[in-house]
C-alpha cells in the first residue's frame, strides 16, 4: 500500500489514478468499435456490425463481457476477454446459440 504524506497528496493521486484509468477507457471503448465495424464474421465473412460470441456462452471461463472489460480501463483484461470469443454477424450468432440450444450442448459450444 502506498503511503502518502499528507491526504492532499493522497487525494491528487486518487485523482491521477482516475484520469488515466478513464483515458484508456475511452481508448478500449474506441478500439472496440473500430473491431466491430473492420473485423469480419468468423463464419460467413461478412464486415462490419458484428457482434461478440463467447465460446463457453455459460460459467466456465467467462468474467466479463466485453462492456466490463473496456469498463475496467484494463487492456490486458480486454486482450483475455477477447481470446475467449469470436465476432458473428448477428444471423450467423443467434443460429450458433440456437445450435448450441437445440443440441443440449449449453455452456460448452465452440467455433
Amino acid at each position: 500500500m502506498i503511503q502518502f504524506a499528507t491526504e492532499l497528496a493522497r487525494q491528487a493521486y486518487k485523482e491521477r489514478q482516475a484520469k488515466k484509468k478513464k483515458v484508456n477507457r475511452e481508448a478500449i471503448i474506441k478500439h472496440i468499435q473500430k473491431l466491430r465495424q473492420s473485423s469480419k464474421c468468423s463464419k460467413c465473412d461478412t464486415i462490419g456490425g458484428l457482434q461478440f460470441h463467447h465460446f463457453e456462452s455459460r460459467g466456465g471461463n467467462r468474467k466479463l463481457t466485453i462492456r466490463f472489460a473496456a469498463f475496467s480501463g484494463s487492456w490486458t483484461k480486454l486482450q483475455r476477454e477477447l481470446a475467449k470469443g469470436e465476432w458473428l454477424c448477428h444471423t450467423c450468432h443467434v443460429a450458433t446459440h440456437n445450435e448450441v440450444t437445440n443440441n443440449g450442448n449449453q455452456g460448452n459450444d465452440s467455433k
